[in-house]
């Protein structure tokens, strides 16, 4: 049989884990120079800049267009839509 486990415990257990990671990380950023901030800094926004570039979704740079039943702003007929075109249906 598995051990039981309290959840309450469970959760605390995890928040703490949490947030000691995050001290970690503040500490460790918090000790670089500032040359080393600056390094980070400008890393952190050319990878940035890097995925950005590469992105396949281009329709923010008019590359692609829109298609076109959500261009129009009329919804597309289905049979959702076309409450009479079920009414014919079932005559």
């Amino acid at each position: 049989m598995g051990e039981i486990v309290n959840l309450r415990q469970a959760r605390k257990r995890r928040k703490r884990d949490e947030t000691e990671r995050s001290a970690a990380e503040s500490r460790a950023r918090s000790s670089l120079s500032k040359a080393a901030k600056t390094i980070e800094r400008t890393d952190r926004a050319r990878r940035e800049a890097l995925l950005d570039g590469a992105a396949l979704d281009r329709r923010h740079q008019g590359e692609v267009e829109e298609p076109q039943h959500l261009v129009a702003g009329e919804p597309e007929k289905s049979p959702r839509n076309a409450p009479e075109a079920s009414q014919e249906a079932s005559t």
